[in-house]
């Protein structure tokens, strides 16, 4: 997605990288293959493991007296615009209701929303 998204000209976070950081991420490094920046290489792992996280707590009932069972959806929606964001892939509104922008790109949405952030 990262590199697709590079791809296409989103502006992915692209900030030095310590070398330390580099070495141990070397096999997603070489996944990557300079198709994406190496900062967004990090974010990218940092968000799978974010997302591992997520889905573990609502299986394993975690999240409960923690989040409203009527707001869990509202929250989860939450979690993944701030993920996205962190990722350098913001969704925005588009003119139509029934898309959504990426980074400047109206593309198609699945589920369009009424009320964006």
């Amino acid at each position: 997605m990262l590199a697709d998204a590079a791809g296409t000209g989103v502006d992915l976070p692209a900030t030095p990288v310590e070398p330390e950081v580099l070495a141990a991420i070397a096999p997603v490094l070489e996944f990557f293959a300079d198709a994406a920046p190496t900062e967004s290489a990090v974010r990218g792992l940092m968000a799978w493991s974010a997302l591992l996280g997520m889905v573990s707590q609502e299986v394993f009932g975690h999240r409960r007296n923690v989040i409203t069972p009527d707001g869990a959806a509202d929250f989860s929606d939450g979690e993944m615009r701030r993920t996205a964001a962190f990722l350098g892939l913001d969704r925005r509104p588009a003119e139509d209701p029934g898309h959504v922008r990426l980074s400047g790109e109206a593309v198609p949405s699945s589920q369009p929303r009424s009320a964006w952030p």
